[in-house]
């Protein structure tokens, strides 16, 4: 896992809101809007309070009812996808 022990939290620049089903999520350095559906939406949620990747993990795998490996991988590919997008901050714990 790529940010193993660290902590991943919302970027002060991204400004978001629920939209029905969707989190839509602003950044309000690039004025990019990024649309987070399905599980997406949900690792969103769970960054509320910035957590370590195996938390956020954990989540997934109890509430989509997925195998590890695979939650670890979806969950890392999302996470590095953000981290570009600029819209969430890592930082060793």
């Amino acid at each position: 896992m790529k940010f193993e022990n660290m902590l991943i939290g919302r970027s002060d620049q991204a400004a978001w809101q629920e939209v029905e089903e969707n989190v839509v999520v602003v950044n309000s350095n690039t004025r990019k809007v990024h649309i987070l559906s399905g599980i997406g939406g949900r690792i969103w949620q769970i960054l509320e309070h910035p957590r370590q990747q195996t938390d956020i993990v954990n989540v997934i795998m109890q509430e989509y009812d997925v195998a590890r490996e695979q939650a670890e991988n979806d969950v890392d590919s999302f996470l590095q996808e953000l981290a570009q997008k600029e819209i969430i901050k890592i930082k060793d714990e």
